[in-house]
């Protein structure tokens, strides 16, 4: 089973560099806009109806804020990561059909849910390719608790956007994902961004959210867990 995911990762990956997008001119070093990825599950045992699936991913970012939010097609449900690193915040927020919760995180900590990304190691391959126009990074991963396992990402330096990864289980890499992968419980997920878009942000975008109850890690944790297993 290892081998065929690592094959899948392979092609998905690598399919990245022949990408086409649909952008607004030169997005080299630009501090602020949008990131859109597509996601695909592979190997996954969830359940979930396709119609349910989250099926994109759109970061927001300026300068060094952050803000992924991951919504399924039906509702308004979703996850949304939001990274401020000037007021160390953070925070994890979780919609489910109007149920709001949230955890406050710290700098450096693998985000809930996503326990079989800890410990992972990150090597350099030399390799770059051009996507999305910009010159973009090759790594191979491996993760402890998924042996025998090599996955691989693309990143790039030429986005004006520092302390990219630090809410993320990829906070070692310097520079912006642009190919990556993550488990969250037990199934794994690969984000290929499809287009970038230089746009102004509201500063309304980076603040803590209202009508959230805070929960302990554990419980972010079994909760994010149960959506994705479904």
């Amino acid at each position: 089973m290892h081998s065929n995911l690592s094959f899948t990762a392979i092609a998905f990956i690598l399919s990245a560099a022949i990408l086409s997008s649909c952008r607004n001119g030169d997005i080299r070093n630009i501090s602020e806009g949008e990131i859109h990825y597509s996601i695909t599950s592979t190997g996954s045992e969830s359940t979930m109806s396709f119609d349910l699936m989250p099926r994109n991913l759109v970061v927001s970012f300026k300068r060094d804020r952050t803000l992924f939010s991951i919504k399924a097609p039906i509702g308004s449900s979703g996850i949304t990561n939001l990274s401020v690193p000037e007021k160390n915040v953070f925070d994890t927020y979780v919609n489910i059909l109007g149920i709001r919760y949230y955890y406050a995180g710290k700098p450096g900590e693998t985000p809930p849910g996503m326990q079989m990304m800890e410990n992972m190691e990150v090597i350099s391959t030399g390799k770059t390719e051009e996507i999305l126009g910009l010159l973009c990074h090759h790594a191979e991963v491996t993760l402890p608790m998924v042996p025998d396992t090599t996955f691989h990402i693309w990143y790039t330096r030429e986005l004006d956007l520092n302390s990219a990864n630090v809410a993320t289980p990829f906070h070692q890499v310097d520079g912006v994902l642009i190919s990556f992968f993550l488990y969250m419980g037990d199934n794994l997920f690969l984000f290929n961004a499809e287009n970038i878009y230089s746009k102004d942000i509201p500063e309304r975008t980076f603040r803590r959210r209202e009508r959230y109850r805070e929960i302990p890690r554990d419980e972010m944790e079994s909760l994010i867990i149960s959506i994705m297993n479904l």
